[in-house]
């Protein structure tokens, strides 16, 4: 049985829930003394903090957790005049409170937003906050994969067309600590979660692009529907006069309403019909009204045909916003990907090493495997989301030599696909490295490729990539020095 928290968390989300727009516009459009509780004291919560207080509002802060960075933000924020509490919540900082802002890494169950919800009390999220005040217009991605490695690519290709422009959200840096900058870029490419579109009430991005919508985060949410309709929000305020960037498999989700006051709408996809049509290295684009060909396969360097998506996406963009086929074949050639997202790390006697830390479902870890011709020896295992492995299960079938398991999940990894490949299991990262090396052979790939996320074992998938980085210059730096002494000797 649930339990009454998480039967109340249901209205943490406002698509399932009764809408308070009136006193969010209220509170809002006058901050200057108004009473906010801020959710949250990591950065993006934080930087929403520090906002709230330049913009003379009565600032409280709440964290159910307490470590040394969060001290240091307390007192930097109490220097500035806001109360704050660390390690737990109490109703006296809730109490009369006009509006609550919350991080996206908030537990949906947290008491304040529950006291929130139950009363009427507004609350959004730091991207919405930052919406209010933001002067350039938004490019808005979000998708269960690529987002990042679209947001980098477009605003290189932006860049090169001369455009000024930055990222902000989930990339890196939160939304509302680049609002605050004096200079305002003309364009700002944001990444967005699911968890940022939860508290959204009039977010409205110029262009919103939608890259893919498949299983992730069932361990925040009830149903894989909520998730999609958390996704689906990214277009919810959007216009006439906006743009839809869509992937063909999901363009059914984002049906025409408003009474025709709708955005334009593209489509990204591998069929001929698609507005945005990839395949066999090239992209053939109809944005501009007119069939463009781009021959991306001889200046793109990343592997899969999910790259090849991801491009095509943010030659989309770039189109709708008049930059030309000379900056964008100029960012393709000089776009190398990102850190721990398939990122060749280093080879070791003929076998190759690659960091795909950045694959933390199921469905990122398909399209890594699905890149390589080559044999692959997979460390996969980390801390469970509720998806199925089963799509994984068949990616590795034939792909697959030997399956190296890890973390909290492991068990459940070696249930499904010992079905079809051989597995072992590894205590930590230093030790699937070896058991990896020790069973591959040359000419084959060891991929770390969780399909899980990094929270059991490591502080981020970052710190996960990193200590497989580190373990594999490890082992190489160890085997190449016991090769010379054997030839000394």
């Amino acid at each position: 049985m649930r339990s009454a928290l998480e039967t109340a968390s249901q209205r943490m989300f406002p698509f399932a829930g009764e809408r308070t727009d009136g006193r969010i516009d209220q509170v809002i459009a006058h901050l200057p003394g108004r009473t906010v509780l801020v959710v949250g004291l990591g950065e993006s919560g934080y930087d929403a903090a520090m906002f709230l207080l330049s913009k003379d509002a009565r600032v409280r802060c709440t964290d159910s957790a307490a470590s040394d960075v969060l001290g240091a933000r307390k007192r930097q924020v109490e220097r500035l005049g806001a109360e704050v509490e660390l390690g737990g919540h109490t109703g006296r900082f809730y109490a009369d409170c006009e509006m609550v802002v919350v991080s996206p890494g908030v537990d949906p169950c947290s008491l304040p937003l529950v006291l929130a919800d139950s009363e009427g009390i507004p609350v959004i999220g730091e991207m919405e906050l930052a919406f209010w005040f933001c002067r350039s217009r938004i490019v808005g991605i979000t998708g269960t994969n690529g987002k990042t490695t679209t947001c980098e690519l477009t605003n290189r290709i932006l860049s090169e067309g001369d455009l000024m422009t930055a990222t902000a959200g989930n990339i890196g840096l939160p939304l509302v600590r680049k609002v605050a900058e004096a200079e305002a870029p003309e364009i700002l490419v944001v990444e967005i979660s699911s968890f940022q579109l939860e508290r959204i009430h009039k977010f409205r991005p110029f262009i919103s692009v939608v890259l893919n919508i498949t299983d992730d985060h069932l361990d925040r949410y009830e149903s894989f529907q909520e998730y999609v309709e958390a996704k689906r929000r990214i277009a919810e305020n959007q216009r006439r006069g906006d743009f839809l960037i869509v992937n063909e498999r999901v363009r059914h989700l984002f049906a025409n309403g408003n009474g025709g006051d709708f955005p334009t709408v593209f489509t990204v996809g591998s069929s001929r019909c698609a507005d945005l049509s990839f395949g066999q290295g090239r992209i053939l684009s109809r944005v501009s009204g007119e069939e463009k060909l781009y021959d991306v396969g001889s200046h793109w360097h990343l592997r899969g045909e999910h790259n090849l998506e991801n491009a095509a996406a943010a030659i989309g963009v770039a189109e709708i916003l008049g930059v030309g086929e000379r900056a964008i074949y100029s960012a393709l050639s000089s776009f190398r990907g990102l850190h721990h997202r398939i990122e060749f790390v280093d080879e070791i006697f003929g076998v190759g090493f690659v960091d795909d830390s950045k694959a933390t479902n199921v469905d990122a870890a398909v399209k890594a495997l699905e890149s390589f011709s080559e044999p692959v020896i997979l460390i996969a295992g980390g801390r469970d989301k509720g998806g199925a492995y089963e799509p994984l299960k068949e990616a590795a079938r034939g792909r697959v030599k030997l399956a190296v398991l890890i973390g909290e999940a492991r068990e459940k990894l070696k249930f499904c696909l010992g079905q079809v490949i051989p597995t072992v299991s590894a205590e930590n990262m230093d030790a699937a490295v070896e058991l990896a090396f020790e069973n591959a052979a040359k000419g084959e790939v060891v991929l770390l490729s969780p399909a899980c996320s990094s929270f059991d074992m490591f502080a981020d998938y970052k710190h996960r990539g990193q200590t497989f980085q580190r373990k594999v210059k490890q082992l190489k730096q160890k085997l190449e020095e016991r090769r010379r002494n054997h030839e000394a000797a």
